[in-house]
């Protein structure tokens, strides 16, 4: 992070990946600076959907969560002004859950006279790549990468299915571990519940363990939707709010099902606390993490 200690400049913005924000956090102590995570830039230029637009598409398609995160998050890439004729479905989809949609344009009023730096940005995700485009289409935008990065070995690639690409990492773990690279040097960072039950079947055939000891449960798309949802309700009895969450939703996976059980100790363990609703909410984010 040294590189980034050199900045001679005030009003800085400097958007990143969680993990990334955290160590330049932790590690420069830069003062007069604003840190963004890159959900937060997509979410400022191309806006986001409530919690209702994926409960809808759950209970009246049948989708999971995961899936229909997917499709809205797919619409967000579609312009509102060209009907593309191959993305038929999309366009409706985005039309219908517009009102869902939440962009407020006053979000972007921080971006303005500020110096807005995009850590290590390799342009991997579209989303990303689509408010990027947005961001420099309006305001000036320095690009660092890091010394520390530049000497790391970094993997990108497609999948048609989850079975290929967690085959596939299955078969890079190994071929690290059989290089005699500590196995507490890889870390895989797994967003997607849905990924869960099919990594660990086939780590377990190659033989590899899997520690959870790093993975915060807050990481975990599912468990950041519950979060958020226990705390639209009036009633501040978390337990209570928690029940009419899970009485809302129509079905979990397995690995889905294993999140609810933690988050629900988590809840379990704080009913007696006299805290108000953010008080609450700040601890089981804490816990979480």
């Amino acid at each position: 992070m040294k590189d980034i200690l050199n900045i001679d400049k005030l009003n800085i913005i400097i958007a990143s990946n969680e993990d990334i924000l955290f160590l330049i956090k932790t590690s420069t102590k830069l003062l007069r600076v604003k840190y963004l995570r890159y959900q937060e830039v997509i979410d400022d230029f191309l806006g986001s959907y409530s919690f209702d637009a994926l409960l809808d598409l759950n209970l009246s398609k049948g989708f999971t969560f995961s899936n229909a995160k997917i499709l809205l998050n797919n619409s967000l890439l579609l312009s509102y002004n060209k009907k593309n004729e191959n993305f038929v479905e999309l366009f409706e989809l985005q039309q219908k859950y517009k009102q869902y949609l939440i962009n407020d344009k006053l979000n972007l009023e921080k971006y303005e006279n500020a110096n807005i730096i995009l850590y290590n940005y390799y342009r991997t995700d579209d989303l990303l790549n689509s408010a990027i485009e947005k961001l420099e289409e309006n305001f000036p935008v320095i690009k660092y990468y890091s010394k520390e990065c530049e000497s790391s070995n970094v993997y990108f690639n497609e999948y048609s299915t989850i079975n290929k690409e967690v085959k596939d990492l299955t078969y890079k773990v190994a071929e690290l571990l059989h290089n005699n690279v500590p196995s507490e040097d890889i870390v895989i960072i797994n967003n997607n519940s849905e990924y869960d039950a099919i990594l660990r079947a086939y780590f377990n055939l190659a033989n590899i363990s899997l520690s959870d000891e790093l993975v915060p449960l807050i990481h975990y798309e599912f468990v950041k939707n519950i979060i958020n949802e226990i705390f639209v309700y009036d009633d501040i009895n978390l337990v209570n709010s928690f029940n009419k969450i899970v009485e809302r939703y129509t079905k979990f996976s397995r690995a889905e099902t294993k999140l609810i059980k933690e988050i629900n100790k988590v809840i379990a363990s704080l009913v007696n606390l006299n805290l108000n609703k953010m008080e609450l909410k700040d601890l089981v984010v804490y816990l979480l993490t």
